[in-house]
C-alpha cells in the first residue's frame, strides 16, 4: 500500500467525487417516488371516501348536502349535483389538496 508517486490522494478524490455525484443524483428520485406514493395513498383514500358516501346516499342513509370532513389528517370537500348526462342520477365529487399543493377532484354517480 505504499505508493510513493502520489496517486492515492488523486484516486481518493475521484472516488469521493463519484460517490457525491451518485448521492446527489439519487436524492431527487427518492423524493419524487416518496411524493408519488403519498399522492397515490391520498387518491386511494379519496376514492374510498367517495365510494362510502355514494353507497350511503344510494341506500338513503345520507342526504345530498355539500360539506367538508377530515379523514386521517386530510381534509376532503364533498359536493353533490344532478348528473346532466344521465337523468335521475346524482354525481358526488370529492376534492382534496395533493402533496404538490394541487387540488384534485374525483367524481362518480349514483341513483
Amino acid at each position: 500500500m505504499n505508493n510513493s508517486k502520489g496517486y492515492i490522494f488523486l484516486e481518493m478524490l475521484v472516488a469521493f467525487s463519484m460517490c457525491c455525484f451518485i448521492a446527489v443524483s439519487i436524492v431527487p428520485v427518492v423524493q419524487s417516488v416518496t411524493l408519488d406514493r403519498h399522492n397515490t395513498e391520498m387518491r386511494t383514500s379519496a376514492y374510498h371516501v367517495l365510494y362510502e358516501k355514494l353507497a350511503a346516499y344510494s341506500v338513503g342513509e345520507l342526504s345530498a348536502t355539500n360539506g367538508m370532513f377530515e379523514v386521517e389528517g386530510v381534509t376532503y370537500s364533498l359536493s353533490w349535483r344532478a348528473d346532466s348526462e344521465f337523468p335521475g342520477m346524482v354525481e358526488g365529487c370529492v376534492s382534496y389538496e395533493t402533496g404538490a399543493k394541487r387540488i384534485e377532484t374525483l367524481c362518480d354517480s349514483t341513483k
